[in-house]
């Protein structure tokens, strides 16, 4: 009776196992598709996403309610915020800054870009520190200070400078972690094997770990997962 009862046990476990298994990796393509690989830009603080694609017009918008409409003319492009026009020229034979950014007052700035990082000039050709001052979370502007950056302009404008959001491999690796945590916790197997990879059976004339040691085991597990799920939070 022993043996038909363990077997219904067993697989209980597996089926368990198998679900939680087919649960995680659900989980983890519905994260890589609706968030880690949704390209994302930035601008005044706030995150944009593509809404949707028509007739070479893209819709930006953030949790705000902030929309960006992006038009295509060739190399060109012309982004529309809050009521107002800004142009952007792709001058492919300009040496050293082959972007043009107008702002609707008429004030132009030069953008160019060395690797993931931008340089703007202004019109006197001086460079421009893009850095915000904050006051209880409120940007203050400096006199002058635009509120969009050029190079912030001008990476809201060309798809292929957005970024994805999030890291994937940090979540993966929180998905990892907990597993371990909770394998830890849950499976005195498991710990037996972590007794004896951890070679602590060398010191011992009765190499087998002892109660005190399957409750710290569960203990460290409960804490692995706790630290997982900070782990998980960071790849936001």
């Amino acid at each position: 009776m022993k043996i038909n009862a363990a077997i219904p046990r067993r697989i209980g476990g597996l089926t368990v196992l198998f679900l939680l298994f087919t649960a995680i990796l659900v989980f983890l393509g519905y994260a890589y598709t609706h968030y880690y690989s949704v390209p994302v830009f930035y601008l005044d603080r706030e995150k944009f996403t593509l809404d949707h694609t028509e007739n070479g017009k893209s819709l930006y918008t953030s949790s705000s309610g902030t929309k960006v409409l992006v038009q295509n003319a060739g190399d060109n492009r012309e982004l529309s915020i809050n009521g107002k026009t800004f142009s952007i020229i792709h001058e492919k034979a300009l040496s050293g800054f082959p972007y043009e950014v107008r702002y609707p007052e008429g004030t132009t700035y030069r953008v160019t870009r060395h690797g993931d990082m931008f340089l703007a000039l202004d019109e006197q050709g001086e460079f421009i520190p893009e850095l915000t001052v904050e006051m209880n979370g409120n940007r203050i502007l400096s006199p002058g200070e635009e509120r969009y950056f050029p190079s912030a302009l001008v990476t809201a404008a060309y798809p292929e400078f957005h970024n994805s959001q999030g890291s994937f491999g940090i979540l993966v690796l929180s998905v990892a972690l907990f597993l371990f945590g909770w394998c830890t916790f849950r499976f005195e197997k498991f710990q037996r094997i972590l007794f004896w990879a951890s070679l602590r059976w060398i010191w011992f004339e009765q190499p087998e770990p002892s109660d005190f040691y399957f409750f710290t085991s569960k203990i460290g597990g409960i804490v692995i997962m706790l630290g997982s799920i900070v782990v998980a939070f960071q790849s936001l």
